[in-house]
């Protein structure tokens, strides 16, 4: 076996001529390139089958004709240059040449050129392949990729920008570089449904303010379905009954228009318009494009939409609130007035029943103890005695009332006195037991003090008349920077939703707890009561100081 294989290795094949040359063109044919061989003077001595194919004549109509025969002067002439450049170097090129064919359409050729040997005299040969489809493609990649490069760059507008107004300006602007076109806008349908308004434009002559006319919804660009989609138009004069937003573009010049809806859901937010003066300016890759920039700045309009009416809505909110807060400070400047009217005013009777009725009360009870004595008569002193002792009760009433007006110890001696009394007073009357706990190191300013004791006193006053309790205990202290006071009572308690309504509660009515509250919230103050049905009730009072 191996001295056979060495036989064969050996041995010499013997092809003539014609059997070469027939293998040759065989060889050729079944080549996937076109192939040619050319004398010095440029004329074709040999064309592969492919070659026929692709430029659609034959052999006969090939053979001995020049490129200025077959192609276009300007294309003849630069196959001629580049041939010429092949036979003065030597030595193979490689070059690309671009070449119309039978169909038409121009191909692109990657060809291999090379001078044949010096005996053959000037001969050339060559061969190309088409890689037109791989340079669409690759060239289609590059635009894929430069057009999604740019979506990117739209998208992180979007997500940048911090108003609408910014939003839109950017978006319209990198459109017009995805896209080329005249004038971009965007359309955006009213709160009412009943129109839309174009809110930004940008054109060749620079970025403009809308204009004023409104654009009907019913112009906006339709669709198959129930919501607008991506609208092609390619000659705007072609329109029979254009719409009125677009016969006004084509009455500045555009012939061209492309449009996409701006939808999120079912809601229409608008629409987003290129125009072109050129006719047919838009492709289908353009209208995809369009579409997806559609949807990204439908998105974030509608974030945007609802940021601003947030936005807007909390400055009303604010606005709101402070004219509340205004009213609350005028309500409380004018209860706070009121107040001090009431404490002026109780001064001021204070006063006048201790300068007049109390002082001629006294002086008639003098006058009645001197009488009493001058008297012998058992009948006329029973009479005399019975007007005296009227007459000092009276005179405690005064007294009581003239403390209740206007109690001289909250001003001589403080108000852990004053409460002090209150107690004092309150066991006296009812006989409940009061207690109070005083841990303030310094007696409050006039303002809080008067106030405090006021809604002590109101307190104490309720405790007489409703709460049936045995003990009471009055807490002076201080907290938080502020004069802490905390009345308690083991008393019958009460539902506290009566204090709301107490007629439909069938509660009797606490009389004063309005006009606690509002003492402690006119100094900016707060005031809880605590309480329950058989539990007693708590007081709480806080007043800054």
């Amino acid at each position: 076996m191996a001295d056979h294989t060495e036989r064969l290795r050996d041995s010499q094949v013997e092809v003539g001529p014609r059997r070469l040359d027939e293998l040759f063109r065989a060889f050729m044919d079944h080549v996937p390139a076109i192939a040619f061989l050319k004398d010095e003077a440029g004329r074709y001595v040999y064309v592969n089958a492919r070659f026929e194919r692709v430029f659609g004549r034959s052999r006969a109509e090939l053979i001995g004709r020049t490129a200025f025969d077959l192609f276009p002067p300007r294309v003849a002439l630069m196959l001629r240059e580049d041939d010429l450049a092949v036979a003065r170097e030597g030595r193979p090129i490689e070059l690309m040449e671009d070449v119309p064919v039978a169909d038409g359409s121009i191909r692109h050729f990657q060809m291999i050129k090379f001078p044949l040997p010096p005996e053959t005299a000037g001969f050339l040969a060559g061969i190309g392949i088409d890689v037109t489809d791989r340079l669409v493609a690759e060239q289609g990649l590059i635009r894929a990729s430069a057009r999604l490069e740019m979506l990117h760059e739209i998208d992180a507008a979007i997500l940048h920008a911090t108003s609408f107004e910014e939003m839109t300006t950017a978006v319209l602007r990198n459109v017009r570089r995805l896209i080329p076109c005249r004038r971009a806008s965007v359309v955006i349908v009213d709160q009412d449904r009943r129109g839309a308004r174009r809110v930004a434009v940008d054109a060749d002559e620079g970025f403009a303010e809308p204009g004023p006319a409104p654009v009907p919804v019913r112009d906006l660009a339709p669709s198959a379905g129930s919501m607008p989609g991506v609208r092609r138009i390619d000659d705007l004069l072609e329109l029979a009954n254009p719409p009125t937003a677009v016969a006004e573009l084509a009455r500045s010049g555009a012939r061209s228009l492309m449009t996409a809806g701006l939808a999120v859901g079912d809601s229409l937010l608008g629409e987003l318009e290129l125009a072109s003066d050129e006719t047919g300016a838009f492709s289908a890759i353009d209208e995809d494009a369009l579409r997806q920039v559609a949807d990204q700045l439908a998105v974030a309009m509608r974030q945007a939409l609802l940021h601003e009416e947030v936005e807007r809505r909390a400055r009303e909110l604010e606005r709101t609130i402070e004219a509340l807060r205004e009213a609350e400070e005028q309500r409380r400047g004018l209860l706070s007035r009121l107040l001090r009217a009431q404490e002026e005013e109780r001064r001021r009777v204070a006063g006048e029943i201790h300068d007049d009725p109390l002082q001629k009360m006294t002086a008639m009870a003098m006058r009645l103890d001197m009488m009493r004595r001058s008297l012998t008569d058992p009948e006329q002193l029973a009479a005399l005695n019975g007007v005296i002792e009227i007459t000092h009760t009276t005179i405690d009433r005064l007294r009581h009332l003239l403390f209740a007006l206007h109690p001289s110890v909250l001003e001589e001696s403080g108000l852990a006195a004053a409460v002090r009394v209150l107690l004092d007073d309150l066991q006296r009357e009812v006989g409940t037991v009061g207690t109070l706990r005083n841990d303030l190191r310094a007696e409050p300013p006039d303002h809080a003090r008067t106030i405090a004791y006021r809604i002590v006193q109101e307190a104490i006053t309720n405790v007489r008349k409703h709460a049936r309790a045995r003990t009471a205990e009055v807490a002076l202290a201080e907290r938080d920077g502020g004069l802490e006071v905390v009345i308690a009572d083991d008393g019958r308690g009460f539902d506290p939703r009566s204090i709301a309504a107490p007629e439909q509660q069938g509660a009797e009515p606490h009389i004063g707890l309005a006009s606690m509250r509002e003492r402690a919230e006119t100094a900016g103050g707060t005031l809880t009561i605590r309480t329950e049905p058989g539990r007693g009730t708590t007081v709480e009072l806080w007043l800054p100081v």
